[in-house]
């Protein structure tokens, strides 16, 4: 006959139920991909450049009508869509460099990348579609070497997309701006 004491009873260990997911990371990792690769769809713009800086948008192709038969609207076919903004994204501050009451600012409920702010986790698996769906831009040789200082390398094999903003000082031919021109075509 197996006695048990008061002690023995005491010490013996609980038996934990794993923890049952629920919500969102419940679903299998297809069926989440799937709604990643639709929430990333578009493209997003980010700049990192200097404050109030104007990136000089490039002129649309001009086009000439060669039939106007070709272009009249048709009631079998659909009207063209007009093409939708590109939500931008600006960090005009130094990379790296976080200020508290600018991250307080941060309106969380209209970022462009919400999803990836959930957790960790969700982070982990968005990692790869945020960088290459998203198109960096740069207007500095020195803020484009801070982003790849503070990113993280495995993420910088993720950018697909990456746009320089090059301004020259004048003509290319004028003297009169010659010292500025050398001095900027260094820095880069």
């Amino acid at each position: 006959m197996a006695a048990s004491s008061f002690f023995s009873r005491a010490h013996r260990r609980a038996v934990h139920t794993p923890k049952k997911r629920s919500g969102f990371l419940a679903l299998p990792g297809e069926v989440r991909n799937q709604i990643y690769s639709y929430y990333f769809e578009s493209d997003h713009h980010c700049e990192v450049v200097a404050k109030g800086h104007q990136l000089r948008q490039q002129k649309k192709p001009r086009t000439v009508k060669l039939s106007s038969a070709l272009t009249t609207p048709s009631p079998l076919l659909p009207a063209p869509s007009t093409p939708d903004t590109i939500p931008v994204i600006r960090f005009s501050r130094c990379l790296g460099k976080y200020n508290v009451i600018q991250g307080l600012q941060t309106n969380w409920r209209r970022s462009l990348y919400a999803l990836s702010l959930v957790c960790q986790q969700v982070y982990a698996e968005t990692a790869t579609f945020l960088y290459r769906k998203t198109v960096f831009i740069f207007n500095a040789p020195k803020r484009m070497a801070n982003f790849f200082h503070v990113v993280h390398s495995t993420r910088l094999d993720y950018i697909t997309k990456l746009r320089l903003h090059y301004d020259t000082y004048g003509p290319p031919k004028s003297t009169h701006d010659i010292i500025w021109q050398d001095k900027h075509g260094r820095s880069w």
